[in-house]
């Protein structure tokens, strides 16, 4: 991955501190720069580690029911977001390649087809792929009628018959998933979202039945849990 294309990597800038600025790595020059508070210079410690990483296609993944030092951190993590552990044993994996990251795996034909890591750690990038996320929609193979339609692969494991678009806005192809497998889809993105749930009942409703989910201004699937995500569809339903 260290080879001749050129990449930008971003990373939290330490001169903006709890600020939330980021610094932005050449993965050629090794220099780097941050857009809010304008510090640059050149960065060995991030390049290394980014030439160090294994190709994403090319990493083993193994059940949380395994249990070792990194698969008991990954656990230990996840409970800590999403609390049913017979879910995330099911779900989640943990790798030797990526110690560091809980591992979420698309599967078809009994064969991983994708995956997403989410780091344990405030690492960044906060999720590494095996792919274009754009292509695929999580969780999707198994919800069956109708779903709760999410930005995250976490607020989907959140969710009744969740699923998770990777983001605010779908693709064309995860549309045309998504139509051609519900008949009713529950919108659940993020509080903050509510102009792209709206743009996004606009696109679907003339092919599916669609519902919002409301949530306040700082709240997600994941920070309201799966029995309050139980309630406020049933509530929907009324």
């Amino acid at each position: 991955m260290g080879g001749g294309k050129m990449m930008e990597i971003r990373v939290n800038c330490n001169k903006c501190g709890d600020v939330g600025g980021h610094k932005y790595i050449n993965s050629k020059t090794n220099l780097y720069y941050c857009f809010r508070c304008g510090d640059k210079g050149k960065s060995k410690k991030s390049i290394i580690a980014f030439k160090t990483q294994p190709k994403l296609r090319e990493i083993e993944m193994f059940s949380l029911k395994l249990k070792t030092k990194i698969s008991e951190n990954v656990l230990k993590y996840m409970e800590s977001r999403i609390p049913n552990k017979e879910l995330l044993l099911t779900k989640v994996r943990w790798s030797p390649d990526l110690p560091d990251r809980a591992i979420l795996p698309i599967w078809a034909g009994g064969k991983v087809k994708f995956w997403t890591a989410r780091s344990i750690s405030n690492a960044e990038p906060k999720f590494l792929s095996s792919g274009k996320k754009s292509n695929f929609v999580y969780n999707i193979n198994d919800t069956v009628g109708w779903a709760t339609l999410c930005e995250g692969p976490l607020d989907a494991l959140s969710c009744p018959n969740g699923i998770a678009i990777f983001g605010k806005h779908p693709s064309e192809i995860q549309l045309k998933l998504i139509i051609s497998k519900f008949h009713t889809v529950y919108i659940a993105l993020d509080g903050d979202a509510v102009k792209d749930r709206k743009k996004l009942v606009k696109i679907l409703l003339p092919y599916v039945k669609v519902k919002e989910v409301d949530f306040g201004k700082d709240e997600d699937p994941c920070s309201v849990g799966f029995e309050e995500m139980v309630n406020r569809i049933r509530k929907i339903n009324l």
